[in-house]
């Protein structure tokens, strides 16, 4: 249900106010608020008023003043229990009674319309239209009637304010007065009844359409509730399942940089590591291991294959533990020894490394291949080092690096192979060239 502008409009407190102050039993708790004040203040009143009159006028007169009292008197507890329609019909009846009493008695004397007069004037102020021409009808008949009943004569000798053009003078004007009182008396309450009953139509459309509202704002909270639950959801899927995308990266990123064979770092991966480490200088050292090829010419590759993984291990259990060992080809491994921070490798500590790495090769022991192989069979390792200095990398600089560390190795092969050769200047090698086309063997 929308809510329009006109509909808050009409439900503003002011006006809500307004219509509250008359609300349907207004002319019901006016009835009974005027009779009750007349019953406390006229009873008495008109109780003195005619016993004055009865010792000084008569008692024919007086009688009305004493009736109308009594009348008052006895209502007033009835008024008090809320029952004014009672009081009403029981106050018009002894009104017009006593009146016509008096009239018919005392003719002659225009006071006994006073009663009269305040039966219309009380009716018009507290009751509906309808009720107050029934009213004055009857109290225009109990002025005008007892003169009808006199002979001619009498009727004729009555003084002014007491003959019949006077009393229907004031029956009319007094009617009149009562039945215009009484119709804008009806329409005022007529249009607070209408205004208050608009005002509980547009409260009960307010509150429905708060209630829909109320409504809509808890579906819409459920739904986003759902909503963040189900992204809430979506993300720890899409969150696990990056991880396992990274983790799937990352092994695959292994595979690609490590050697099936011995388990280490494969050549793309060294080279990688390689430029990495240029910035902060350090050593390169190749190794390779001697006469390999007559291993695989003289008992098979799959002895051969045996072979490389006990050197791999053994290459990788004898360097430093900053130090990085690769396979970078058929027999030949690589270790990268960069400077750690603050302490600079020298020449005599890499040769110290590299010279326990030939020994550790050296001491193997293949007591496992001793139905294949000879007694006292052997595998040795020659190695090669050479310094970088901290400068930028590039593939020139990794390109001429691993030249100067092939030539230390060539120097080794070239001195008997079993060792291990550090080369003592890194922009000027005296160490011999490879022959073209030669390969460590």
């Amino acid at each position: 249900m929308r809510l329009e502008p006109a509909l808050l409009a009409d439900v503003l407190p002011s006006r809500l106010a307004r219509y509250l102050r008359v609300p349907a039993g207004a002319n019901a708790q006016r009835r009974q608020l005027l009779y009750g004040l007349m019953a406390t203040v006229f009873g008495p009143l008109l109780l003195v008023i005619g016993l004055v009159s009865l010792v000084t006028v008569g008692w024919g007169f007086a009688i009305s003043w004493v009736a109308f009292g009594m009348v008052f008197l006895a209502s007033l507890p009835v008024t008090l229990r809320g029952h004014s329609t009672v009081m009403m019909v029981v106050f018009i009846a002894a009104c017009l009674l006593s009146s016509v009493f008096v009239l018919v008695r005392e003719p002659q004397n225009p006071a006994a319309l006073g009663g009269l007069v305040v039966v219309v004037i009380i009716t018009a102020a507290t009751e509906n239209l309808r009720t107050t021409l029934v009213v004055s009808a009857l109290a225009t008949a109990a002025a005008l009637l007892p003169l009808l009943a006199m002979a001619p004569g009498q009727a004729a000798g009555l003084p002014v304010g007491a003959n019949l053009p006077s009393r229907t003078a004031l029956m009319v004007v007094v009617t009149t007065i009562g039945t215009c009182a009484a119709y804008f008396n009806e329409r005022i309450l007529t249009e607070a009844r209408t205004g208050a009953e608009r005002n509980e139509a547009l409260a009960s459309r307010l509150q429905a359409s708060m209630d829909n509202l109320e409504e809509q704002v808890a579906e819409r909270t459920m739904a986003l509730a759902r909503r963040n639950l189900e992204l809430e959801r979506v993300n720890e899927a899409l969150d696990t399942s990056i991880r396992r995308e990274l983790q799937l990266a990352e092994q695959l990123r292994r595979l690609a940089e490590t050697d099936d064979l011995t388990g280490l770092t494969n050549r793309r991966g060294f080279l990688a590591r390689l430029e990495q480490a240029l910035p902060g200088g350090g050593w390169l050292a190749l190794a390779d291991l001697d006469h390999f090829k007559r291993v695989n010419d003289d008992f098979g590759h799959v002895l051969g294959d045996h072979v490389l993984r006990r050197v791999a291990a053994a290459v990788a259990q004898a360097v430093s533990g900053d130090d990085r060992v690769a396979r970078i080809g058929g027999e030949e491994f690589a270790i990268l020894m960069p400077d750690r921070p603050g302490a600079v490798r020298d020449r005599e500590a890499v040769r110290h490394d590299v010279e326990r790495v030939v020994a550790a090769v050296r001491g193997l022991e293949w007591t496992d291949l001793a139905t294949e192989v000879p007694p006292g069979w052997r595998i040795t390792i020659s190695i090669g080092a050479a310094r970088f200095t901290a400068a930028p990398s590039g593939s020139e600089r990794i390109s001429d690096l691993l030249r100067r560390s092939d030539q230390a190795l060539f120097a080794a092969k070239d001195a008997g192979r079993d060792r291990a050769v550090v080369a003592s200047d890194p922009h000027r090698d005296r160490v011999g060239r490879r022959p073209s086309g030669d390969a460590p063997g």
